[in-house]
């Protein structure tokens, strides 16, 4: 029974970890279509259609930028396939949280790989608070793979898999809790980048 149930753990996790991927990489690639359309727009002497142009990238970046409606619905939706209510309440609280921790770090002045780090544990913790575990765990998908490199996230979810199973030796209980976040998968025009 046991192993059902960690099965079913397992398939979980994983189906939330790459559909929060597959929505982090298409809103990636709406976003540079936006950036496309843009820079068509700069060289463009028609004003007509470089209102057009300038209106369809707009409208790309309501839908897929940071807190696009787009980008925050599919994740609502992954969030709620993959841990019912709590999971959809994480993940819009993560979603719409990393945004603006990372604006505010960045005012602050706190350095560069700092501020990725409290913003992912922050977004995590914003996912926590309206979810439940649940909603952690589904902001931490949210988060990770729109912030972490996907060999930081391997080997953090590697580490939290052996420290749940208690399979840590000392060297494994020494690593920190949460990986820096040396590398962004965010949009290349990203404040959070």
């Amino acid at each position: 029974m046991q192993k059902e149930i960690d099965a079913q753990v397992q398939i979980t996790q994983t189906f939330g970890q790459q559909v929060s991927k597959a929505i982090g990489d298409y809103a990636s690639k709406k976003q540079e279509e936006a950036n496309a359309l843009r820079t068509q727009a700069a060289t463009t002497e028609d004003v007509d259609r470089r209102q057009q142009l300038l209106q369809q990238a707009t409208d790309l970046d309501s839908l897929w930028g940071e807190t696009g409606s787009g980008r925050l619905l599919a994740h609502v939706v992954a969030g709620g396939l993959t841990g019912g209510v709590g999971g959809a309440a994480g993940s819009a609280a993560g979603t719409l949280s990393a945004p603006y921790i990372a604006d505010q770090l960045a005012k602050a002045g706190v350095n560069d790989a700092l501020a990725k780090t409290l913003t992912a544990v922050l977004s995590t913790t914003a996912g926590g608070l309206v979810g439940g575990t649940t909603g952690a765990s589904t902001a931490y998908n949210e988060v990770t793979n729109n912030y972490l490199s996907h060999q930081e996230a391997n080997r953090y979810e590697a580490l939290q898999l052996k420290k749940l199973r208690s399979q840590c030796d000392a060297a494994c209980e020494s690593e920190p809790s949460w990986p820096p976040a040396t590398v962004s998968r965010a949009a290349p025009d990203s404040k959070y980048r």
